[in-house]
């Protein structure tokens, strides 16, 4: 009786503490330079829109985890159920981990090609950086999620998302450059 209730529940248990790690997460790695929840407590969207799209961006990562194929599928007894979700559960976990450490690394690499300091203009408030730092991690979060519910394999996943975040890096550059050719050389 337990052991079929095992799987659910961790299942479940995963899918809601997720925002705590997602949360840890954006604090640490992405909005270093302030404090976030005393930003959002006083009114910084821009920190707010930030905090959001990280919890997308690992919302969508948990989803392609927890959405490949269960071990208790085709089992003979209840041992082997189990053993199949523990190896289920294992990659889920590795494949989460890798996929949330590959936005927030691109996001880092994001930092350095723009023309202006992101964490001084989110501590600032500035909204349009807020919003295309927001969309930019949800864009992150969608290729490193792809990435995780295609394939199974650890090397196809990090070469998806190295080619896949460099050519977002690549095409965010060239439309700075085409659409708004000031920014590069613009004084922040």
């Amino acid at each position: 009786m337990f052991l079929s209730f095992l799987p659910s529940f961790l299942c479940t248990f995963f899918r809601r503490h997720h925002s705590l790690l997602s949360r840890s997460a954006c604090d640490f790695f992405i909005l270093r330079n302030l404090k976030a929840s005393h930003a959002v407590s006083s009114a910084n969207t821009t920190v707010g829109l930030i905090e959001a799209a990280a919890y997308i961006a690992s919302g969508l990562n948990i989803k392609a985890t927890l959405s490949g194929g269960g071990g208790g599928s085709g089992a003979d007894s209840v041992e082997d159920a189990m053993a199949g979700f523990g190896v289920s559960l294992c990659s889920a976990l590795l494949f989460y981990a890798m996929a949330q450490f590959s936005w927030i690394v691109l996001l880092l690499v994001y930092e350095s090609i723009t023309v202006y300091d992101d964490q001084k203009e989110i501590e600032a408030g500035n909204i349009a950086v807020g919003i295309d730092y927001a969309c930019t991690i949800v864009c992150f979060g969608m290729l490193s999620s792809t990435a995780t519910a295609t394939s199974y394999s650890v090397l196809f996943f990090f070469v998806y998302v190295a080619i896949g975040g460099l050519l977002i890096l690549a095409t965010r550059s060239l439309a700075d450059l085409t659409m708004i050719p000031y920014t590069k050389t613009a004084e922040t």
